[in-house]
């Protein structure tokens, strides 16, 4: 694996991560709940920052990188 497909890989990674983090207590506000964000114990106000940015970083590590061998452009 190159240093591209491991930057790729960890910008999915990251998108995946953030957007499961984000989306998860917006579900639970809908159906009622209170909007938790939860990560490692953080505040929920903390956790939201790292979430977005984790976010934004996956976005530019995807968007910068080239596409991996087999994936159609």
């Amino acid at each position: 694996m190159s240093k591209n497909d491991l930057l790729r890989l960890a910008g999915v990674i990251f998108f995946i991560f953030a957007i499961q983090g984000i989306l998860r207590p917006l579900i639970n506000l809908f159906l009622g709940h209170p909007a938790v964000f939860n990560l490692f114990h953080l505040p929920s106000p903390i956790s939201l920052i790292i979430y977005i940015i984790l976010l934004g970083v996956g976005i530019v590590l995807v968007a910068r990188t080239k596409p991996f061998e087999n994936e159609k452009k």
